[in-house]
């Protein structure tokens, strides 16, 4: 849900307020009907198109809008390019703004409803807050989750991610996680051997004693346990340490929206093929089991070959999805002379 910070701001704002005394004697935002919502849409998108005019970055960085709906527009007004796009809203006539934000959407924000996250940042550009507040204005404060008893690894030293391990300094993003992202989830991924057989693994996401994220699993027969979880752009980054063989170790960085539900997150590990220890990144799937951490305890991992026939429905998913997705690895080749480069590509 939208958090309680951004709902006040906008209702003592002083813009809407003003608009608000001329329409209506109520006061209570979740009484409003969808025509006074409209009102307060319009001035909002008013505004903020002033601001990306001024502040083009806004658009060249896809703040606002994905850049798949940034390229329809284009399209859609035979444009070429985002200084073309804020020259076209710089034109639009004040009574008819961009529309960043609907009356339907914004009534929602009062009745329980979540917003995406390019929305609370139209809310948010709306309401002049500095972008480097934007993730503390969204996420609000975390919720503690039961502390668990595994361990972190040894000799963690806190310039590896350049984290600091005081909760008091933990940013929003990873207070998002402790809040709506902690559980218990199977990992899916396809193995590099090439025989065409993908692995479901449970994966655990908790938080420890001293409030660090960490993630558990068995991988492949193999125990990791993570370093505490950091942030990386809107990225959720773990470093995991094989328990069992020292040097083999891996990245997994999970995508994180605006999410307060998640049921399937994807992702990327990172780590070294068993044979020939080429550097490779796998494709990951997580789909969750239960917000309750020791769900998958006695659980042990399975492996299904992409062509067989599956009755459990998430299985079946899962190896639908990597049916139809190309790529789900990619290996990094040794270094080579540019002769040898060239070799390789033949006559293309």
């Amino acid at each position: 849900m939208i958090t309680k910070r951004v709902l006040d701001a906008l209702e003592i704002h002083e813009g809407i307020a003003s608009i608000l005394k001329q329409r209506t004697v109520k006061s209570d935002w979740k009484t409003f009907t969808r025509t006074v919502f409209n009102l307060i849409a319009k001035y909002i998108n008013q505004n903020v198109t002033r601001t990306v005019v001024e502040n083009p970055y806004l658009l060249q960085e896809h703040l606002l809008f994905g850049e798949q709906k940034f390229e329809m527009l284009l399209s859609e007004l035979k444009l070429d390019n985002s200084h073309d796009l804020v020259e076209y809203l710089k034109a639009l006539e004040p009574n008819k703004p961009f529309n960043w934000v609907s009356g339907k959407t914004l009534q929602s924000y009062w009745s329980g409803g979540s917003p995406k996250e390019l929305k609370l940042n139209v809310l948010l550009t709306f309401l002049a807050v500095p972008i480097q507040e934007w993730d503390e204005w969204k996420y609000g404060e975390a919720i503690i989750i039961p502390n668990e008893n595994v361990s972190k690894p040894n000799n963690l030293t806190e310039s590896y991610f350049n984290f600091s391990k005081s909760k008091t300094v933990k940013d929003h993003f990873l207070k998002c996680i402790s809040k709506y992202y902690l559980g218990s989830y199977f990992l899916y991924y396809l193995k590099s051997d090439k025989h065409g057989k993908v692995v479901k693994a449970p994966f655990i996401i908790y938080e420890d004693e001293e409030g660090e994220i960490l993630f558990r699993t068995i991988n492949e027969g193999q125990r990791y346990i993570s370093y505490p979880a950091q942030k990386m752009a809107n990225a959720l980054c773990f470093m995991g340490k094989n328990l069992d063989w020292e040097e083999i170790n891996e990245m997994h960085l999970i995508n994180i929206g605006m999410e307060t539900n998640p049921e399937v997150l994807f992702g990327v590990s990172i780590t070294m093929s068993k044979y020939g220890g080429f550097p490779m990144a796998l494709k990951n799937i997580l789909i969750r089991q239960s917000q309750d951490i020791h769900f998958l305890d006695e659980v042990k991992e399975k492996e299904f070959y992409i062509d067989h026939t599956v009755e459990n429905e998430q299985d079946a998913l899962v190896l639908n999805y990597f049916k139809k997705h190309e790529s789900q690895i990619m290996f990094a080749e040794f270094g080579c002379s540019l002769a040898d480069f060239k070799e390789t590509l033949g006559n293309l």
